[in-house]
C-alpha cells in the first residue's frame, strides 16, 4: 500500500461535554462541580460534565438516578439558544483560519487545513492554536484529531479528551488502521460489526482489504458506503451549505391581551432571536412578514418585500412595528405572534455598498455578551415588560437559601 491518496490533512474538532461546558463558560462559580445538564420535560441526563461522569453519571440516565450516584450533583436546565449563540462564535473563529469546514453537529466539525498546513508538524501546531483561541474566546475545551481521513480524524478525536490532541499522521497511518477496531468508526454498529466479524473484519486495515464482492453480500448496496469510510476524505466548504430559506421565532403569551405596548416589547423579543440567528449564520433577509394569533384561534398574516438585504436588528424592528401597526385598532385579544424573515441570501455575496449592513457597536457588543454567557443577558428594556407579562408578583422572603446551601437576608 502507498501513500499516495493520503493527500489531505483533515482536523476532527469535537467539544468536550458541550452542554456543561457552555453552562461553566456563563457561570464560572460552577466550574469543577459535578453538573449535569438536563430537560425541561423528561428530566434525563443531556450531558454530564467529566467531574459528574467520575460518578458514573452518563448522557440518557434518568436524572433521579444521577441525584443518587451523587449527593452534591449541580443541575441546570437547557438553554438550546445559548449552545446555538455559541457554536455560531466557534464557526466564526474557525473562518478566520479557512472555510473550509463542515458542521457535524452543534459540537463537531470537520476541517479541511490542506491549504494552511503544509505537513503535520505545522498541522498540530494550528491544532493547539485552535483550542488556545477556543478556550480563551469562547471559555470552552475541545479535543482534536489529525489524520488523512474523515473516520480516523473522527476516531483520533476522542482518544485524548478532555482538551486532548491526536495525530495519525500519512506515515504511520496504515500502521495506525491495524489498531483501530472496525466498530471505532462512525456508522458501524453493533449489528454491522457482528456481520463483519463473520467475514474475519476486526479492524479497520481488515476492512479495507475485504473485498467488495465479500462485502456486497453481507450489505448490498451499503457495501460502497461501508468500503469508502476509511479513506473518505471529502470536505466542503461551509458557505457550501445550503442556506436556509426562512428564519422564525413564535411564542405563545401567558394570557391573551391586545395592549399594544405588551404586544410591541413581544415583537422586540422574537426580532432579537431571528437577528442573533441571522448574524450568526452570516445571512440577510429579503423578506419580513407578522403572524398573529387571535384568542379565537383565528390567525392572520401581513409581509413585506425590502428593497435592500437587512440583518440589523433595529431595522428588522422598524418593519416589524410597521408591520404591526396593520393589525390597529386590534378588534381581537391576540395569542401568539410569529416574526419569520424569508428569502435569506448570504451575506459575503452581497458587495455593493447600499447592500451592506453594518450593526451598531451597541448590536456587536450585546451578540458578543450574549453569545458567551447565553441570550438575553443583555437586552433592550422593552423586552423585560413581555418578560414580566403574566407572571405573578415574587414575594421575597425575609431569609431564604439558594441551592448551594448560602443564606441570604432580604433587604427593603
Amino acid at each position: 500500500m502507498n501513500n499516495n491518496s493520503l493527500s489531505k490533512i483533515l482536523f476532527h474538532i469535537d467539544m468536550d461535554a458541550y452542554f456543561a461546558a457552555c453552562e461553566i463558560a456563563s457561570r464560572p462559580y460552577l466550574k469543577g462541580k459535578p453538573l449535569v445538564v438536563t430537560n425541561h420535560y423528561r428530566h434525563i441526563v443531556l450531558t454530564a460534565s467529566y467531574e459528574a461522569r467520575a460518578f458514573g453519571i452518563k448522557t440518557g440516565m434518568p436524572l433521579y438516578r444521577a441525584q443518587q450516584l451523587c449527593k452534591t450533583l449541580k443541575i441546570v436546565f437547557a438553554d438550546p439558544d445559548k449552545y446555538i449563540s455559541t457554536t455560531g462564535s466557534i464557526h466564526e473563529l474557525l473562518l478566520t483560519i479557512t472555510d473550509r469546514f463542515e458542521p457535524l453537529s452543534i459540537d463537531e466539525v470537520i476541517m479541511d487545513v490542506t491549504q494552511v498546513s503544509s505537513n503535520y508538524c505545522d498541522a498540530a501546531k494550528l491544532a493547539y492554536k485552535i483550542k488556545f483561541e477556543v478556550k480563551k474566546q469562547i471559555g470552552v475545551t475541545c479535543s482534536i484529531g489529525i489524520s488523512p481521513s474523515r473516520s480516523i480524524s473522527k476516531y483520533a478525536s476522542g482518544v485524548n479528551k478532555p482538551d486532548g490532541l491526536h495525530v495519525i499522521s500519512k506515515n504511520n497511518f496504515w500502521n495506525e488502521l491495524k489498531n483501530i477496531p472496525a466498530s471505532e468508526i462512525a456508522g458501524i454498529g453493533s449489528s454491522t460489526k457482528l456481520l463483519l466479524k463473520s467475514v474475519g473484519v476486526y479492524t479497520c486495515i481488515d476492512l479495507h482489504k475485504c473485498r467488495i464482492e465479500i462485502l456486497l453480500k453481507l450489505f448490498g448496496q451499503n457495501a460502497f458506503h461501508l468500503k469508502s469510510l476509511i479513506l473518505n476524505d471529502a470536505v466542503k466548504t461551509f458557505y457550501d451549505r445550503e442556506a436556509a430559506k426562512s428564519i422564525s421565532s413564535s411564542h405563545t403569551l401567558i394570557k391573551d391581551t391586545d395592549n399594544i405596548e405588551i404586544l410591541t416589547s413581544f415583537l422586540e423579543f422574537l426580532v432579537w432571536k431571528v437577528s442573533d440567528k441571522l448574524k450568526m449564520e452570516g445571512l440577510t433577509a429579503t423578506e419580513v412578514s407578522l403572524s398573529i394569533r387571535y384568542e379565537d384561534f383565528t390567525h392572520s398574516n401581513h409581509s413585506t418585500t425590502l428593497k435592500e438585504p437587512v440583518n440589523s436588528t433595529s431595522m428588522l424592528y422598524n418593519i416589524g412595528k410597521a408591520i404591526l401597526s396593520f393589525y390597529l385598532p386590534l378588534k381581537k385579544k391576540v395569542r401568539l405572534l410569529c416574526f419569520r424573515v424569508k428569502c435569506i441570501e448570504p451575506r459575503y455575496k452581497q458587495l455593493t455598498f447600499l447592500n451592506m449592513q453594518k450593526s451598531s457597536r451597541f448590536e456587536v457588543a450585546c451578540q458578543k455578551i450574549n453569545r458567551k454567557y447565553g441570550n438575553f443577558t443583555v437586552k433592550p428594556a422593552m423586552v423585560m415588560l413581555f418578560e414580566a407579562f403574566g407572571k405573578p408578583e415574587k414575594v421575597i422572603p425575609p431569609v431564604f437559601t439558594d441551592i448551594y446551601g448560602k443564606t441570604y437576608r432580604a433587604t427593603r
